[in-house]
């Protein structure tokens, strides 16, 4: 994964181009990681990016990703 690849996500609509209302590090292994696909575990924390009742988990450094990903295209707050 990569910056580009997440760019693309948050153009296509697949990844949010706004601000959480709500981020939580929380437990992962429920589903896997937004950004990446991959799965998240048990054993590391994940990041939880809520709006509303939908909720996105993020590995920590694809949730890094992500935000630098967003500035870059200029996305803005909500």
């Amino acid at each position: 994964m990569d910056l580009t690849q997440v760019r693309a996500k948050i153009a296509t609509g697949e990844l949010p181009s706004t601000d959480c209302d709500t981020t939580h590090l929380v437990i992962g292994g429920l589903e896997p990681c937004v950004a990446c696909g991959q799965p998240t575990t048990p054993t590391n924390p994940a990041v939880e990016c809520a709006y509303g009742r939908d909720r996105y988990i993020f590995h920590p450094d694809c949730y890094v990703m992500w935000e630098e990903a967003r500035k870059q295209s200029g996305a803005s707050p909500r």
